[in-house]
């Protein structure tokens, strides 16, 4: 499995980026969808919500393999609120 499909290619992540509004920019190169989501948030911590979205999807990810639960946009969306506070 791609770095590409378990966060940006997959459904579980494509819709995770769409609770933020984001789904629509994903591109196939990182730093381009970089550039993008800079543009899109137009705030100087844009990075931080980038990365607390891999962390989110990243986690979720692993309470699969790990806990045996199942992943959910709602569970995602508590972990990046989480990270961000």
């Amino acid at each position: 499995m791609s770095k590409n499909h378990l966060f940006f290619e997959c459904p579980f992540a494509l819709a995770c980026w769409n609770s933020l509004g984001l789904a629509h920019l994903i591109q196939r190169k990182i730093l381009d969808l970089v550039l993008l989501f800079k543009a899109h948030f137009n705030r100087p911590f844009f990075m931080e919500i980038i990365v607390a979205m891999f962390w989110a999807i990243w986690s979720s990810q692993n309470d699969i393999i790990f806990r045996n639960l199942h992943h959910s946009v709602q569970v995602a969306k508590l972990i990046f609120k989480q990270e961000l506070a």
